[in-house]
């Protein structure tokens, strides 16, 4: 019969707890989960209408914000864009595009000029079974408005992020009869993304 050295099992069960004492308290390093820190949507002819969502990832979808000086005059540009099949630019099936010109502050900023590199403009282009329409403000009358609720100022940088709104009446250029109502829009832009569709940070 086998004598059983009973320091080595000593051994080998203090070891054995130790180890299971050590994982249970151990804290795995768990990646940060990404912070959404970009939103956009809207009601267009009462139905609620988002950006499109890229490849299923929440953080990726097709709108963004730009932020640009002319002789030291701050403007921001929203686009953003609704795809079946998420496409961006000139073939998406809907094109917003939100201009506001001279933003310093908070405030309400009516949307009443020609659509332009350098005015506040409004306008939606729908590409639908080969037809596009293109509906903008009006520019007889102030019909549109954006409400800045929010600058966000982003640390280490010199861009300033918004909150705001917009509503608005919108026309067919080419059947001025023809108007498309924009209500409750909602925006946040806590990073200024450029041609980056990325929504988030980590």
């Amino acid at each position: 019969m086998k004598r059983i050295n009973f320091l080595t099992v000593e051994f080998v069960l203090t070891f054995a707890m130790a180890t299971i004492l050590v994982s249970c308290t151990k804290t795995d390093n768990v990646p940060n989960e990404a912070t959404q820190l970009n939103s956009f949507s809207m009601t267009l002819n009462n139905s609620l209408w988002r950006p499109s969502i890229v490849d299923n990832d929440s953080c990726t979808s097709t709108f963004r914000c730009d932020f640009s000086k002319v002789d030291d005059i701050p403007f921001y540009t929203i686009k953003a864009y609704k795809d079946a099949q998420s496409r961006i630019g000139a073939e998406s099936d809907n094109i917003f595009q939100i201009q506001i010109v001279g933003v310093y502050s908070i405030g309400n900023y009516p949307i009443s000029d020609s659509y332009g590199d350098f005015n506040s403009y409004a306008r939606l282009i729908i590409n639908e079974s080969g037809n596009q329409r293109i509906y903008e403000n009006s520019v007889s009358s102030i019909s549109s408005f954006v409400k800045i609720e929010e600058m966000i100022p982003m640390p280490g940088s010199d861009l300033v992020g918004i909150r705001g709104s917009f509503s608005g009446t919108l026309y067919n250029l080419d059947n001025l009869q023809d108007s498309i109502e924009i209500e409750n829009c909602q925006f946040e832009f806590k990073k200024i993304n450029f041609s980056d569709y990325c929504q988030c940070g980590y």
